[in-house]
């Protein structure tokens, strides 16, 4: 007997495949707590606040041909939306191994203090 095999991600053909985790960390220069809301194509994490100086993480296993996507919007205070890749498979998968943090502050995101990325005013594409 023939079939296909359906295949959502890495998982569920090496059940070890391993995690990444990501942290993102309140750093405003205002010191005003930030709510953020990250998602991909797959799943929604929902809304979160971010005290100052403290930190918010989810984890996940990407896919088998590097293209996950988490978008990140971040509000600060009685601030705008902003939005950033708080994870690109294809970006983060050599600069971060299995760990990303970032440092987010009012005009710009962070990777490990040292790539520093602005937002932009509209949600990037995760096709």
């Amino acid at each position: 007997m023939s079939g296909t095999i359906k295949v959502k991600d890495a998982a569920d053909v090496l059940p070890m495949w391993p995690k990444t985790y990501v942290k993102l960390f309140n750093k405003a220069e205002s010191r005003s707590d930030a709510v953020v809301h990250c998602w991909s194509s797959e799943d929604d994490l929902g809304f979160r606040t971010i005290k100052f100086d403290q930190f918010y993480g989810f984890s996940f296993r990407h896919n088998i041909l590097c293209t996950t996507k988490f978008v990140c919007m971040v509000k600060f205070g009685s601030g705008g939306q902003k939005f950033f890749f708080g994870y690109h498979c294809q970006r983060d998968t050599h600069a971060c191994g299995r760990r990303c943090e970032w440092s987010l502050y009012e005009n710009e995101a962070c990777r490990w203090n040292t790539d520093c990325y602005e937002y932009t005013g509209v949600p990037p594409l995760i096709l």
